[in-house]
Parts: structure tokens; C-alpha cells; sequence
């Protein structure tokens, strides 16, 4: 069991995780489910399993039952470390909490939004951050990555990822 602020997180959901972490080492494809609870329960629950692709994963937001509410959700990458990419930062802003796996790794962090209550510019300004860097990298030639045409941006988008998740999330080791 590990505590998540407020929420818990138990051994059985944690199973689950190292088991999706495993089907993804096997498939090389992104595993995942929502984290929800009961009403006046702090305990997290899994829902709404899914599987991707080798670098994405979509959720239905939502716990596939009237009686729980949405709290966060858990995926994995088959082949990038633990931390979240932009786009899985405006999800976990969103929500306010995140767990992502790692075959890279070998690890599982959790992210929690430090903000209470959340800024309403975070997450427009890490679209924009998406729009001029990630998105002119994606539209580079091979030939202008070796010509290292694309440094600049690369050094940018890094730099802003990291104070992103920084600045604005608490990261928890689960597989201690």
C-alpha cells in the first residue's frame, strides 16, 4: 500500500500495475486503467482497462460505473522511461494524479498536481509548448535531424518538460 496524498493505493492495484508493465514488455505496446473510488472512500480502484500503441494510449474518462469518480489513470511505455511526456501532463494537471509504468525503467512513478486548485494557464501554456517544439520536431526530415537543424528545438521542449513536471508535480516511487 502507498499513500497518494490524500489517496491509497493498494497492493492489489499495484499487482495490477507490474502485470500491464509486463504485458507491455511483452507486446510492446501501451497498457493502462483509470484510478477511480467510491464516495467517501479514499481507497483507489482500477477501471476501464486498455491497450494502445507503441506510443499512446486513449482513456475513457471515466469508471465505468455511476456509483465512482475519476481520479487519475495508469499507463505504461514500452519504451521511454517513467516520466510523463507534455501530452501525458495535461491529463495528469487535469486530473490532479497519474501513475506511468516503465519497461525502459523497470520503474513506476506516480505524479501528483502540487497545485489544490488548479491554474488555469498550465495547461494552454503546455499545449503551446506541444505546438512550437514537439510538433515542428515530428514534421523534420532525417536529414534535418542530422544536420542538427532540429538542437534548438529538442534543447527547448527537454528544458520545458522538466519544469513542467518540476514545477507542478510531485513524483512518488511505487516499486520501491
Amino acid at each position: 500500500m502507498v499513500k497518494l496524498n490524500s489517496f491509497v493505493l493498494p497492493n492489489d492495484v499495484i499487482r495490477k500495475m507490474k502485470d500491464k508493465l509486463i504485458d507491455t514488455e511483452k507486446t510492446d505496446l501501451e497498457q493502462g486503467f483509470n484510478l477511480c473510488r467510491k464516495p467517501a472512500s479514499n481507497v483507489l480502484i482500477d477501471r476501464t482497462h486498455c491497450t494502445g500503441d507503441e506510443c499512446s494510449i486513449s482513456f475513457k474518462r471515466t469508471c465505468g460505473r455511476p456509483d465512482e469518480i475519476l481520479v487519475g489513470d495508469y499507463h505504461t511505455h514500452p519504451v521511454y522511461s517513467a516520466n510523463p511526456s507534455l501530452q501525458d501532463m495535461i491529463s495528469l494537471y487535469d486530473l490532479g494524479l497519474g501513475c506511468i509504468g516503465s519497461v525502459e525503467d523497470n520503474e513506476i512513478y506516480c505524479f501528483i498536481r502540487k497545485d489544490k486548485i488548479p491554474d488555469p494557464k498550465v495547461i494552454p501554456n503546455i499545449r503551446n509548448t506541444i505546438e512550437n517544439y514537439e510538433k515542428p520536431l515530428e514534421k523534420m526530415t532525417f536529414g534535418d535531424i542530422l544536420t542538427g537543424k532540429g538542437e534548438h528545438l529538442e534543447t527547448k521542449l527537454i528544458d520545458a518538460a522538466h519544469y513542467y513536471r518540476d514545477h507542478y508535480f510531485k513524483k512518488i516511487n511505487i516499486r520501491e
